[in-house]
């Protein structure tokens, strides 16, 4: 028996002229919420663009990524070389870090993030990186797109799932059932 396939037309999220614009700092502020992630330091310019995150090696430079969020996995909060490592970030362009503290002082961190103007957000130390990854991501991507996100979506509602992906990933969707 073939597999059944049901196609979804694309059609749930706005032409390129129409999309909405990247949110600002104060945005994904309000949308990441504050039980896993808290903002923890936020510069005066909270309109600065967001334009996603990523994963950053702090034994690297950082690649230049105007607008992201560096989620800063591994990151000492005691190491010789925070500050010059904020102001990396900063001159490579991000807006934000998100790291955890494990326990240890911020105090650091927090300064060097008020110097360089940009801002922080501590993570949970229960909480695995891919899911504050997710929790980012998802404070990003509604304004980029359609408003929806995956989480929105009842149970069990397939057309609604075929939506709200297509418009994540700008184009048509199908699901096979086996």
């Amino acid at each position: 028996v073939p597999p059944t396939t049901y196609s979804f037309p694309f059609t749930t999220a706005a032409p390129p002229a129409a999309r909405p614009p990247l949110p600002t700092l104060a945005d994904v502020a309000r949308s990441a919420g504050s039980e896993i992630v808290s903002l923890v330091e936020m510069p005066a310019d909270d309109q600065q663009i967001v334009a996603g995150s990523v994963l950053y090696d702090s034994t690297a430079l950082p690649a230049r990524f105007p607008g992201a969020v560096a989620l800063a996995i591994g990151l000492s909060l005691s190491g010789k070389r925070l500050s010059a490592k904020v102001r990396e970030l900063s001159g490579a362009g991000y807006v934000a870090i998100v790291y955890k503290s494990n326990g240890s002082s911020d105090k650091a961190l927090r300064a060097a993030a008020r110097e360089a103007g940009i801002a922080l957000f501590r993570a949970s130390d229960s909480v695995p990186w891919n899911q504050v990854a997710e929790i980012m991501d998802a404070a990003v991507v509604p304004h980029r797109q359609s408003g929806r996100t995956l989480v929105d979506i009842r149970p069990g509602d397939l057309f609604d799932l075929a939506n709200t992906v297509a418009a994540q990933a700008g184009g048509a969707v199908a699901i096979a059932a086996p």
